[in-house]
C-alpha cells in the first residue's frame, strides 16, 4: 500500500428489502486488494487512494431472516473495474443457528518460525510465530507493493489452525528458507511489474525469485538502562548503560562467552586475541566487576549479570542468541554488538567477512539484526564436513554488497580487513533485481545502448549495480526496483519435510504479507467465523 496518505472512501452497499440469491460487490476501479475484515473489503486504487468497500453483515430483512456475504476476493488479488468481490446471500428466517465463516484454505507456516514485531508497549521482539500474542495489538513488518518499502503494520489476529497438512521449506541459493504448508503463498514478481502470490508447486527450482525485504526496526524504543537485582542481601543494583561498550560485551558472549557455577555465577569470554581481552575487561571495571584473566579468557563472578547472559542470549554453542534487550536498544549498543560478535567469532580474510556458529536460531538471527542496517547476508547450514565434524554447522556470510553498512570492527587487525574488502572492486554482483517481461525489451535496449552486456531474456533479471548505470533510462517501475530495499533471492530448493500439528497465519489489517524468518515475505490470509446463535426474527422477538 502507498506510504502516502490517501483519502479513504467509503462505499454502501444497496440492499434491497428481500434478497432473494445472490447480491455482487463489485470493485469500481482496478487495483489491489490489501485487506478484508468482517465488516469491508478495502481495495488499494492505482492512484494510491484506498476504498473500503462496505460488506452487509446480518443485515434484517423485513419478510424475516438475514443478509450476510461471502468474501471472494484477498488480501494480494489484483481487481480490475467490476470484478466481484464478495457476493451476499440470504439467510431464512427459519434457521436454528448458522455457522456461516470462510473456509480454512490449508494456508499457514510452521510454529517456530521467527518474526519480529511490536507489542502495544512499542517494545520489539524476535520470537517464533508462536510466541507472538494473540489476545493483543500488534504489528509486523510487511511490504507496501506499490512504494515496495517494508514497514510495520497492524496485525488483526494471529491465527492457530490445527494441521495435519504436509510441510516444504523453500530454500534459496542464499541459504535463507521459509517452511510452510504447501498451499501457502509467498510473494514473487509478476510480468506486469507487480507483486504476486505463488505456492510451492508453482516455483521453478533454480529460476523463481522471491524478495527478502531489508526490515525496518525502530531501535531505542526501550530504556537506556538495564538494571540488574544483586543477591548481596542489601538491595543493590548493577546497572548497565546500554551503550556501544555494552553491545560489544554482549556481542563477545554471544560469540565465545559462557556461564557457570551456581546460579550462572562465573561470566568468561574466550579471546585468544589480546586487545579483545582488555577491551572486555575495561567494559567489566567500568560496571564495577572485578576481572581475572589469562591468555585465552577474561572472567569475573557475578550472578546478576551470569543469570541475565543465561537467559538472554543463552549458554552453549547450540543455544546462543539475539538477546531480546538488542530489538528495544539505542542503535549504539546494536552496533558494538555486531562488532563484538564479529570481532569474536568473525573470519575476515580471502576477500570475505564471515562467522560460524552451532546456533541456527543466532546465524538467521544475525542475518536479520545485519539487514535491517542495510547489510545484506545469508547463512548456510553444514550437517558434516568431509572429516565429519562440525555437525549443524551455521556459516554466516556478509556480502560486498552493502558491506560499507556494517559498524567497525572493535579488532583493529580485523577491521583493517574488512576495510580492505569494502575498499575493493566488486567484480561479481548477487544483487539480483528482477526485470518484468512488460519491460525486458526496454530495459534490453537501454543496456545495448550503453554497451552493456546482459542476460536478460535468459535468465529475466540483472544485478542492481548494472541497472544503476542505466538508471536514467529505465522505466519508473524499474527505478523503484532498484531503488527498493529489497534482495531478492533465487529458490534452489522445495522440499517435503514432514507435517505439522499446527500452523500459524496473521490477518493483517493493511497489507496482504507478512514478513518471516530472515526477512522473506510470505502471504497473508483470512479466516473469519461469523456464529449465530439464533435467527435473526428470534433475536428481535
Amino acid at each position: 500500500m502507498n506510504d502516502s496518505t490517501g483519502a479513504r472512501r467509503s462505499t454502501n452497499i444497496n440492499i434491497s428489502e428481500r434478497l432473494c440469491g445472490h447480491f455482487r460487490v463489485t470493485a469500481e476501479k482496478p487495483g489491489e486488494v490489501t485487506s478484508t475484515t468482517g465488516k469491508s473489503i478495502i481495495v488499494e486504487d492505482e492512484d494510491g487512494s484506498e476504498t473500503a468497500y462496505q460488506l452487509p453483515r446480518r443485515v434484517p430483512l423485513r419478510a424475516g431472516g438475514f443478509v450476510t456475504h461471502d468474501i471472494q476476493a484477498w488480501g494480494g488479488d489484483k481487481v480490475q473495474s467490476g470484478d466481484q468481490l464478495a457476493k451476499a446471500r440470504e439467510v431464512s428466517a427459519g434457521t436454528p443457528t448458522a455457522h456461516l465463516h470462510v473456509p480454512w484454505t490449508g494456508c499457514g507456516v510452521a510454529g517456530d518460525e521467527m518474526v519480529f514485531w511490536q507489542g502495544e508497549d512499542g517494545l520489539c521482539h524476535y520470537t517464533p510465530i508462536r510466541d507472538v500474542p494473540s489476545d493483543k495489538i500488534v504489528l509486523v513488518g510487511a511490504l507496501s507493493s506499490s512504494s515496495l518499502n517494508a514497514k510495520l503494520s497492524p496485525v488483526s489476529s494471529r491465527i492457530k489452525h490445527s494441521s495435519d497438512e504436509e510441510l516444504v521449506e523453500v530454500r534459496t541459493s542464499e541459504g535463507t528458507s521459509v517452511k510452510i504448508l504447501r498451499a501457502h503463498g509467498l510473494l514473487t514478481m509478476g510480468d506486469d511489474g507487480t507483486l504476486r502470490k505463488i505456492r510451492p508447486g508453482e516455483i521453478i527450482e533454480g529460476e523463481t525469485l522471491i524478495p527478502r525485504a531489508q526490515p525496518d526496526v525502530p531501535y531505542g524504543t526501550g530504556s537506556n538502562l538495564l538494571e540488574l537485582e544483586t543477591r548481596t542481601g542489601k538491595g543493590k543494583q548493577l546497572v548497565l548503560p546500554l551503550d556501544r561498550e555494552a553491545g560489544f560485551f554482549f556481542g563477545m558472549y554471544a560469540a565465545e562467552g559462557y556461564t557457570s557455577g551456581w546460579g550462572h555465577k562465573h561470566v568468561q569470554i574466550a579471546a585468544s586475541e589480546k586487545q579483545l581481552r582488555k577491551h572486555a575487561d575495561s567494559v567489566l571495571n567500568g560496571w564495577g566487576l572485578h576481572t581475572w584473566s589469562n591468555e585465552d579468557l577474561v572472567a569475573t563472578t557475578s550472578t546478576a549479570l551470569g543469570t541475565m547472559l543465561h537467559e538472554a542470549c543463552g549458554t552453549g554453542a547450540e543455544n546462543k542468541q539475539i538477546p531480546d534487550i538488542l530489538w528495544r536498544a539505542p542503535p549504539e549498543f546494536r552496533d558494538g554488538f555486531i562488532s563484538g560478535y564479529f570481532s569474536g567469532d568473525g573470519t575476515v580474510n580471502g576477500g570475505e567477512i564471515s562467522a560460524s556458529t552451532g546456533s541456527k536460531k543466532l546465524a538467521e538471527g544475525m542475518v536479520f539484526l545485519l539487514g535491517s542496517v542495510g547489510v545484506r547476508a545469508s547463512y548456510r547450514t553444514y550437517e558434516k564436513d568431509g572429516k565429519e565434524q562440525y555437525l549443524d554447522h551455521h556459516r554466516i556470510k556478509v556480502y560486498q554488497g552493502g558491506n560499507e553498512n556494517l559498524p567497525t570492527l572493535a579488532l583493529t587487525r580485523k577491521q583493517k580487513s574488512a576495510q580492505k574488502i569494502k575498499n575493493s572492486e566488486m567484480k561479481f554482483s548477487r544483487d539480483r533485481i528482477p526485470v518484468p517481461e512488460r519491460f525486458t525489451t526496454e530495459v534490453a535496449r537501454a543496456m545495448r545502448e550503453n554497451n552493456l552486456s546482459h542476460s536478460i531474456y535468459r535468465t529475466g533479471y540483472s544485478s542492481r549495480p548494472r541497472l544503476k548505470k542505466i538508471y536514467d533510462d529505465l522505466p519508473n517501475r524499474m527505478q523503484n526496483l532498484v531503488d527498493a530495499p529489497i534482495w531478492w533471492e533465487r529458490v534452489e530448493s522445495v522440499e517435503k519435510i514432514g507435517s505439522s500439528e499446527h500452523a500459524y497465519d496473521f490477518e493483517m489489517g493493511q497489507r496482504s504479507n507478512f514478513m518471516i524468518g530472515a526477512g522473506l515475505l510470505t502471504r497473508s490470509t483470512t479466516q473469519e467465523a461469523i456464529e449465530v446463535s439464533k435467527s435473526v426474527s428470534e433475536k428481535q422477538g
